[in-house]
């Protein structure tokens, strides 16, 4: 049984309590930053919203997160959610200046809500953000100037491969977020080979997928946009080469937009446009597997999965970690009712 620390930290970082524990079930899912559990031996004082910080023998990060609720018998079970779900949050954002820089874009918000907020009790002490790449010309299809600040960092991840990355430094009395595009390594994983446990191969059915939709100027209702999924290219189109049947349309208003032909053709891009990895593989491989690294894999990263004779791309946006396996999840499908609907409902807040 490998040893593993968990340390428990107050929100200025200071130190509140440390237990040994062993065979820890964790648990990250980028899309919907669902809670872990972490049981301790005994009776550990801690309290809500303190820091969670687990390590291995070596010093390794394993996991960190915010703890949300515990319970304490003769041990003690704590609910843990992962550090970037304190974003899960609706607040004010300025949707003009997405397309400007979306990673800029993502970094001012998280810095105007959790730390130059001019209530000084909601920002988070030590948080420190900074954008670490560029995109232009972004389109995530927000309609409102108020929206939940998580889901925007999801759609960032799904339609640019842009992601934020959270990390606990309790040493320097920090935590340092960074939003960056993630680029790709080049993995191949070959699911086929001995070293993996089990896999997992879903692909997402396109049947129903909208491939039409029409965009009307609500200050103008006589001007209008039709865009098609055009279906030799898989682009959003005005003039299709070829059409796609059955048709699974939209009508949508647009309101308020400085240029309305723009606005309607980055609607098109974001409701149209086929996500790349439509699918989740699960792979699970022993802890500390040399062939699949799990601590070499980033989230975001874009990988190639070979098994059964086909393959596929996909981006790792979770994992499962136990005493001695790591399960890796990867694409943007979700098949769980409870994720499906908090991933829902997010994106309509």
């Amino acid at each position: 049984m490998k040893p593993y620390k968990a340390e428990f930290f107050k929100r200025d970082f200071t130190l509140r309590a440390a237990a040994g524990i062993q065979s820890p079930e964790l648990v990250f899912d980028y899309l919907t930053t669902e809670k872990t559990e972490i049981t301790l031996p005994g009776a550990v004082k801690i309290a809500r919203g303190d820091w969670a910080h687990v390590t291995d023998m070596n010093g390794a990060v394993i996991y960190q997160g915010v703890v949300m609720d515990t319970e304490t018998d003769r041990t003690t079970t704590v609910n843990v959610a992962p550090l970037m779900s304190i974003f899960d949050v609706t607040t004010e954002i300025d949707r003009a200046n997405i397309g400007k820089d979306l990673e800029q874009f993502i970094a001012d918000t998280i810095r105007a809500a959790f730390v130059e907020n001019a209530d000084d009790h909601q920002n988070v002490q030590g948080l420190r953000v900074q954008a670490g790449t560029h995109t232009k010309g972004a389109a995530l299809n927000i309609k409102s100037d108020v929206h939940d600040l998580m889901d925007i960092i999801v759609r960032a991840l799904t339609v640019y491969n842009v992601a934020v990355t959270v990390e606990l430094r309790p040493q320097e009395k920090a935590i340092a977020a960074t939003v960056a595009k993630v680029s790709s390594a080049g993995r191949v994983i070959e699911a086929d080979l001995p070293n993996v446990i089990e896999k997992n191969v879903y692909l997402m059915d396109t049947y129903g997928s909208l491939n039409k939709a029409t965009y009307i100027n609500k200050d103008d209702p006589a001007q209008r946009a039709v865009y098609y999924l055009d279906g030799e290219t898989g682009e959003p189109t005005e003039t299709p080469k070829s059409r796609i049947t059955p048709v699974f349309f939209k009508v949508e208003y647009i309101e308020g937009a400085e240029d309305f032909a723009l606005e309607a053709e980055q609607r098109a891009r974001e409701d149209l446009t086929p996500e790349d990895f439509d699918n989740l593989i699960e792979i699970t491989v022993h802890d500390g597997d040399k062939l699949i690294p799990p601590e070499k894999i980033r989230i975001g990263e874009i990988v190639t999965i070979k098994a059964n004779g086909q393959s596929w791309q996909s981006v790792l946006t979770g994992y499962e970690k136990t005493q001695n396996t790591h399960k890796f999840v990867f694409g943007y499908v979700r098949v769980d009712l409870d994720k499906i609907l908090r991933i829902e409902r997010r994106a309509r807040a």
